[in-house]
């Protein structure tokens, strides 16, 4: 008696004891491109609309680029369990005072993947000095912590913002998974 995992009318070619399936070539297309393709460099969002569906800020931002990440942040191979979604944002649409500050003190955990690609030298710098880091906001110049909302289910999320030379920087953990 013949075993065979699959009915014949699936083999390609079958003689002197080899088999290929029509499912080898399907397979290793599949292996191929999922090996071959690298994944898109982070580039960020320049859509304001796209931002205001997921968080409510108190100014209405118009130039903005902003990026959701998680930590850890997926790289290759099987994803392990989220333990944070943070977001962050740099404009240069707003001065200090219109955003309501709500202190210049409260404690924030920096992830280590704050840093994006996309931004400007002087976030970067920020957010490599500080990565996985709780630092307290009032002993950072020209910070403060900020409020937001989450568009869906109206949860007030505090973050940290700070003036540079360029631009405004946010940064909000959005989710955290490990308490």
């Amino acid at each position: 008696m013949k075993f065979s995992a699959l009915p014949d009318h699936f083999y390609l070619y079958q003689g002197r004891g080899l088999r290929v399936s029509i499912l080898f070539p399907s397979f290793s297309l599949l292996f191929l491109i999922l090996t071959a393709c690298k994944m898109n460099e982070h580039s960020g969002s320049n859509d304001p609309d796209a931002l205001n569906k997921i968080i409510r800020l108190e100014v209405n931002l118009q130039t903005v680029r902003w990026e959701i990440f998680t930590t850890p942040e997926y790289q290759e191979g099987v994803p392990g369990p989220t333990d944070y979604i943070s977001l962050v944002i740099e404009t240069n649409d707003f001065v200090t005072s219109e955003i309501s500050q709500n202190s210049t003190s409260g404690l924030i955990w920096i992830a280590p993947e704050a840093a994006r690609p996309w931004m400007t030298k002087e976030s970067k710098l920020f957010f490599d000095r500080f990565k996985n880091q709780t630092i307290d906001i009032a002993s950072q110049k020209n910070c403060s912590s900020v409020s937001a909302w989450l568009v869906k289910t109206n949860k007030k999320i505090e973050g940290i913002t700070c003036k540079n030379s360029l631009n405004r920087l946010m940064y909000f953990v959005l989710e955290d998974y490990t308490s």
